[in-house]
């Protein structure tokens, strides 16, 4: 099968394709399916979008939102050439969506051919030296996420390894799924990379995926990696969908209130001294993450975490209000776990005429008993501001949104309690 012209061979390849990289959470959405893991693989972070069979899409739509808002993540959308509604791209777009990355998925027929498996096995389960090459093209979110994916990968399955003189080179992943296997973990080693590794995988997968039954082979690829799309297609793959996941901006989508803040901060609590803040008068406090600067990328998966950017725009807003918070007689102070040299930095480029504090040794965090949360390997204070009387919370804005209006808002609630 060089090419699938049917709609119902596509869907069928795109069901195969779901099955064989499960979520750890999953649930229905009037046919579609929900699913959230952790970690950055989106096919398991996304919904799942081929069959609908629901009266209202817009509602289908906010619960999968309100599903992600729980978990601190942006909702995300798998969209296919088979999609349902066929409007679903387009309803997105209205809602603010855009597409954030594509795919082709490419299939090919189970050839009869017999391939040069010299240093091929498989076993159903993987052993260390296949961990080993697969996660070292893994960043750090999928890394943390990928060993219970693929304890949920369902049987048969097949972690084909590539060995010469003891050395694994390369690895892969089959799975059947109505005689259709998906191959997928594609890796090898960098150091042995143009060797034929990747190629001879894909032969010992279909080897193995003819002898279990299988009358078609697919995969998925990411567009632009054309290495990858060359030895597909060299190997007699061939195009016969497209996929994309659809993204609303993150900062855009308030983080969910959970309630917790009320909770953690309650009005009359008096919080502990700590250095830096003062004890006497009224003190803004802006909690925030992570400040970044030119040319210092982001954390890892900052953009799936509701309520992790803004804080430059935040901070921005109190250093234009700075006026208005000194006529009231109010002292703003900022604090994120950075280090000190990096916060003199960023107050000297913005302009702050507020102090910005250190909590790099977690001391604030400690006392005050701050939520956190991580991205890649580090953690970061969760953004939250607390209106201070001496020591006395008077109010506190927990979740903060949107951080560049914030500083506003918080003057807003001075004058208002003012009268």
């Amino acid at each position: 099968m060089t090419d699938i012209p049917f709609r119902e061979d596509l869907r069928r390849v795109e069901r195969a394709g779901f099955i064989a990289w499960p979520a750890l959470e999953s649930t229905d959405l009037d046919g579609w399916i929900w699913r959230h893991s952790g970690g950055g693989f989106g096919r398991s972070n996304s919904v799942f979008t081929l069959d609908f069979d629901g009266a209202d899409v817009e509602a289908a739509i906010s619960r999968a939102e309100l599903y992600y808002r729980y978990r601190g993540r942006r909702a995300r959308f798998r969209v296919s050439d088979v999609s349902e509604p066929p409007d679903l791209p387009a309803r997105l777009a209205a809602r603010g969506y855009h597409k954030e990355s594509g795919g082709i998925i490419m299939a090919k027929p189970v050839d009869r051919r017999k391939h040069e498996l010299g240093g091929v096995e498989w076993t159903a389960f993987p052993s260390p030296n296949w961990l080993k090459v697969y996660l070292s093209v893994l960043d750090e979110p999928r890394k943390r996420s990928a060993a219970d994916l693929l304890a949920a990968v369902p049987m048969p399955r097949a972690f084909a390894s590539m060995r010469k003189r003891g050395l694994t080179f390369s690895s892969g992943l089959g799975t059947i799924e109505d005689e259709i296997a998906t191959i997928e973990c594609i890796a090898t080693r960098e150091e042995t990379r143009g060797r034929g590794g990747a190629r001879t995988i894909l032969g010992g997968i279909e080897t193995w995926a003819r002898e279990e039954g299988a009358h078609t082979l697919h995969l998925q690829v990411a567009e632009g990696n054309e290495t990858a799309i060359r030895l597909y297609r060299k190997f007699g793959f061939a195009n016969v969908g497209r996929y994309a996941y659809w993204v609303p901006d993150a900062i855009a989508v308030a983080p969910y209130d959970d309630g917790e803040g009320a909770k953690r901060f309650p009005v009359g609590k008096v919080l502990p001294a700590v250095d830096g803040i003062p004890s006497e008068g009224t003190t803004v406090v802006v909690i925030y993450p992570w400040t970044g600067r030119p040319g210092l990328p982001n954390p890892a998966e900052w953009d799936e975490i509701l309520g992790a950017h803004g804080s430059t725009p935040e901070l921005e807003g109190f250093r234009d209000l700075a006026v208005e918070f000194a006529a009231h007689g109010v002292r703003v102070v900022a604090v994120s776990g950075q280090g000190a040299e990096h916060q003199r930095e960023m107050a000297a480029r913005l302009m702050l005429p507020f102090d910005v504090l250190s909590d790099d040794q977690g001391t604030l965090r400690e006392a005050w008993g701050l939520s956190t949360f991580a991205a890649g390997k580090e953690t970061f204070l969760r953004r939250v501001t607390l209106i201070l009387k001496a020591s006395t919370i008077v109010h506190a804005f927990d979740p903060v949104h949107p951080p560049a209006a914030h500083a506003r808002q918080v003057l807003q609630w001075l004058e208002a309690d003012r009268g």
